[in-house]
């Protein structure tokens, strides 16, 4: 009885102490050191991809950031959270309506590799794949990575 009252008192001690830190249903992890990545957007055949590479060797710190950061905006995008926080700029495209609209229709999903870690958005159907065509060329240019605006 008494290890059921403890386990329950810190449920509710960790819900007030997560949201009491903003970490709410669509909170995203803070992004990594920009001086330690180098950011790439890429147009896929069926959707497109948001990578972060370590500029040098990486270290454990720095790969554990960019793959907590970019686990929670993929968990943020699934629930239909495109803010303008998570967007480069402040003039987000209009395209992130169709994005939260058709997000069910859109599958994303985190993969680590040797140097970083990317976020995948893959869909099948041709409305969700253009707005995520428009998402990734908006943040190209805004963040002005020099990536290809066109499928490769």
């Amino acid at each position: 009885m008494k290890r059921a009252a403890i386990a329950v008192a810190l449920l509710v001690l960790t819900a007030i102490a997560s949201a009491q830190s903003g970490k709410g249903k669509n909170a995203v992890a803070p992004p990594p050191d920009e001086s330690k990545i180098e950011r790439h957007y890429w147009l896929l055949k069926n959707g497109g991809a948001i990578e972060f590479i370590c500029k040098a060797p990486c270290d454990s710190s720095t790969q554990a950031s960019i793959q907590g950061y970019l686990d929670s905006l993929g968990k943020a995008f699934e629930k239909g959270s495109f803010d303008a926080e998570f967007v480069s700029g402040s003039n987000a495209p209009e395209t992130l309506a169709t994005l939260r609209k058709l997000r069910e229709e859109v599958t994303f999903q985190s993969a680590s590799s040797e140097v970083g870690y990317s976020l995948r958005m893959l869909t099948v159907n041709p409305q969700a794949r253009e707005a995520i065509y428009d998402f990734i060329r908006y943040e190209i240019t805004n963040r002005k990575t020099g990536d290809p605006t066109t499928l490769e």
